[in-house]
């Protein structure tokens, strides 16, 4: 029984404290407001927070240095700028995706050749997952190495194909 009491005084005394905390963070915000609104009326002059730098393409920097809101990019996309002039957030993602996917093709247009140099540009065999049937004008070939299933059409050679999961000549 004092276990489940102790239980409910916890409990009890955790629901104030988080109350408590709630109210003096709302507070401190409510008087963070009120202090930039009496700074602006003083000055006359919005106060603005410093820009956080963030990395852009270089299509981006020149389309944000070459025009002002709301100007076309080079792709004749519509760039959507904030009054600090730094391009908006979906623009950035925008860019950072293309950037990304041009990066991803590099690094597979790099593997591409890796492994073409190491198989003597031998083509890959594709995975026959089990319980598949097989396709017309294909049959299942194990590999030596892994016994991992793989399809090649019935006119390939078998040593003209690599594993399609350990690269090995089949």
């Amino acid at each position: 029984m004092s276990l489940m009491t102790s239980l409910i005084l916890f409990y009890l005394i955790m629901v104030v404290v988080i109350r408590v905390l709630k109210v003096t963070r709302k507070s401190k915000t409510r008087g963070r407001e009120q202090e930039r609104q009496t700074a602006t009326r003083q000055d006359s002059a919005p106060v603005r927070r410093p820009a956080a730098k963030t990395p852009l393409s270089q299509s981006s920097r020149t389309a944000r240095t070459a025009g002002s809101a709301g100007s076309v990019s080079p792709a004749g996309k519509d760039l959507t700028k904030t009054k600090d002039g730094q391009a908006s957030t979906t623009e950035y993602l925008r860019q950072k995706a293309i950037e990304d996917e041009r990066a991803h093709a590099e690094e597979a247009r790099i593997e591409e050749l890796r492994l073409h140099h190491e198989t003597g540009g031998r083509m890959p065999a594709m995975r026959h997952y089990d319980g598949d049937s097989v396709p017309r004008g294909m049959h299942i070939v194990r590999c030596g190495y892994c016994a991992a299933e793989n399809l090649i059409r019935d006119g390939q050679k078998q040593s003209d194909c690599t594993c399609y999961f350990c690269r090995e000549i089949l």
